[in-house]
This record gives C-alpha cells, structure tokens and sequence, in this order.
C-alpha cells in the first residue's frame, strides 16, 4: 500500500512541474523542441504539422511521469546498497523509455500520422 501511494505521489508531482514546465514553453511556443518530438520524427518520419501539438505534448507529459514514477518505485522497493539502486534504476529506465516511446511511434503510425514515401 505504501509503495501504491509512492508512485501516485510522484505521479502527481511530476505532472505538476511538467505542467509549470510547459506553462513556460506554451508562452514561448517551443512546444516541438521537446527531444521526445524530435525522437519521434527522426525515428517515425512523423511530420510535426500533422500532430496535434497539445496531445502529443500530453501524451509525452504522462509517458514521462509514468517512466520516472515506476523508476522510483521500483528502486524504493529493492532493499539493496544505494549504488546498486541507481545501476538497476538506470537500466530499468532506459529500457522503459524505449519500450514506451516505441509503442507511441508505432501508435501514431498505426493512426496514419507519418508521410508514407
């Protein structure tokens, strides 16, 4: 249960600063100066003028706070030396920022986003 409550927290948290986060950009309009958007449209070939810029901008926004909360979690749960913690917290959030920003690429795919040559 405490571990639950963990992760909700944090959730909630990094949503907020990703939320005054973009509050700062939305002022700047820099929103595809996100390097997830820039992975997305070198890796997809997806075309920035055809992606609504406010869901991906969400979709990027609770994908990242998912990764960095269960991250967390995980490496509050390992009962290991503090070192050991941080090796498997940089594993484990390589492999989940791959495997999710993959699956968003081949949504948007899937959703005829990217020009086809």
């Amino acid at each position: 249960m405490d571990s639950l409550l963990f992760f909700i927290g944090t959730y909630l948290v990094i949503i907020l600063f990703y939320v005054i986060y973009l509050g700062l950009y939305r002022r700047k309009k820099e929103y595809n100066n996100m390097g997830e958007v820039e992975f997305l449209e070198y890796r997809y070939k997806v075309k920035k003028s055809k992606i609504n810029e406010k869901k991906l901008t969400w979709i990027c926004v609770n994908t990242n706070a998912f990764i960095i909360s269960i991250t967390g979690t995980i490496c509050f749960l390992i009962p290991l030396k503090f070192i050991l913690q941080m090796i498997i917290g940089f594993i484990i959030l390589f492999i989940l920022i791959f495997t999710l920003y993959t699956l968003i690429g081949i949504l948007i795919i899937k959703k005829g986003v990217v020009d086809k040559k």
